[in-house]
Order: C-alpha cells, then structure tokens, then sequence
C-alpha cells in the first residue's frame, strides 16, 4: 500500500508508468507519459518515431542486439555467453578454489587452522569502517549509473 508506484519496463521497447494515491497518472490528461522517447543524446542513432537519440533508441532489446553486432557478435544471446555466462563460470571456478582451500584446512590443521586462515582472507578483504563500506557503495551505484546512461 503505497503513495506512489513507479514502474519501468525494458524490453522490445522502453515503457513507465507512474501512479499517485491509487490513480496512472496521464500526460495532458489523456496519454501516459513516453519515458522511451525522451531524447537523452542528441547525437544518437535515429528511432522510428522520427526522432534522433531517444531512449528506446539507445536501451531497448532491439538497440542492444543492435550494438552486440556492431561490436563483432552475431547477436546480443552471443555477447552474453561470451561475457556473463563466462565471468560466472570464472567466479564459480573461484568460489570452487576458496571452498577447497578452506577444506584443506580442516583437513591439514583441523578447525583452529581454517578459522586462522578464513581470519586472513577475510582481513585482506577489510576495508575499514561504515563510512569506508558507505562511500564504496555509493561508488559502486555512481558507477553503474554511469554505465547504464552514458
């Protein structure tokens, strides 16, 4: 139960719609607003509502796949494979040679020794403070904000 709901959908094309106390709110009264021809690069490449840069031109499944290709994929399934399907299959590699590592330690130094190197790894990875763990959050969110958009 909330005051306002916004919801955004990305898909063949860029969808929004934004209710306020229960009612969708509608442009002049009449249309919901179009959140994916809003022009956000003046440069950008042309859409098929005459327009030049819009959102939708730029984000949605079809400007994707668009780019996959331009960047030497057959299409955007082959881009993934290549990038997420892959990093996730390093990381898993990864977690693998930790969870090994750690079971090493059992096996050679009992308990005591995978709690003293579990305390090791964990001291590589402390950064700090909240404040440390709030500024690279908020780094974090600069950064992928900063991919999405530009």
């Amino acid at each position: 139960n909330h005051e306002r709901v916004l919801m955004l959908t990305f898909g063949t094309g860029i969808g929004v719609a934004f209710c306020h106390r229960g009612d969708l709110y509608r442009a002049g009264g009449v249309y919901h607003p179009e959140m994916g021809h809003v022009i956000v690069d003046s440069e950008g490449p042309a859409c098929y509502c005459n327009h030049v840069g819009c959102f939708e031109s730029l984000w949605s499944g079809a400007a994707i796949n668009r780019r996959a290709v331009d960047l030497g994929y057959r299409d955007f399934d082959e881009l993934y494979q290549a990038t997420v399907i892959r990093g996730h299959d390093f990381l898993a590699r990864v977690a693998d040679g930790f969870d090994r590592w750690i079971l090493a330690g059992v096996a050679v130094r009992g308990t005591h020794g995978t709690t003293e190197l579990a305390g090791r790894a964990l001291r590589l990875l402390q950064t700090g403070n909240l404040q440390t763990y709030a500024f690279l959050f908020a780094l974090g969110v600069g950064l992928i904000l900063y991919l999405v958009l530009f």
